[in-house]
């Protein structure tokens, strides 16, 4: 099992980034499907919804048209809302979450770095795994009050 190890270590990035891609798609699903559910709740109280929301139910979940950050928005009012779903997308919960699933592969590929190596140079694993594991828990940490208090507004800001 060692030899195998030895040989095929580097199938470890491959496949961390299938599992990455994997999380990547669940979490855009997660978006889409509060979008969704954002419309429902207006088709249940008779409401017609804005037109920013209906139009990003056919976008990806970061609000990006179909050529990329951009395009197709014209107007202070359209800039502002497009500014405001880039903000969510990158500082909104899930952002948090998959950051410290990355930091979390780096802290286990180099604990196991670490462990293997029957080198001199094992302390330089354990060096870069106590970093990763650090930045792991700080961003895990950094992402837990997103899932804490009342979200009122649409721009993710709490409300008052």
């Amino acid at each position: 099992m060692e030899q195998l190890f030895r040989e095929f270590w580097w199938l470890i990035f491959p496949i961390m980034g299938f599992v990455f891609a994997g999380f990547g798609m669940v979490t855009g699903s997660a978006i889409q499907r509060d979008r969704i559910n954002l419309l429902r709740t207006y088709a249940e109280k008779g409401q017609t919804p804005p037109p920013e929301l209906t139009g990003s139910v056919d976008q990806d979940p970061y609000g990006y048209g179909p050529y990329g950050p951009g395009y197709g928005y014209q107007g202070r009012h359209a800039r502002r809302m497009w500014r405001r779903q880039q903000r969510w997308a990158m500082w909104g919960p899930w952002w948090g979450v998959r950051r410290s699933f990355v930091f979390f592969a780096i802290f286990v590929a180099f604990a196991f770095s670490a462990y293997w190596n029957d080198g001199h140079q094992s302390h330089f694993f354990i060096l870069a795994a106590i970093i990763a594991g650090a930045v792991f828990l700080s961003s895990l940490l950094g992402a837990l009050p997103f899932f804490w208090g009342r979200r009122d507004q649409a721009d993710g800001q709490p409300g008052k």
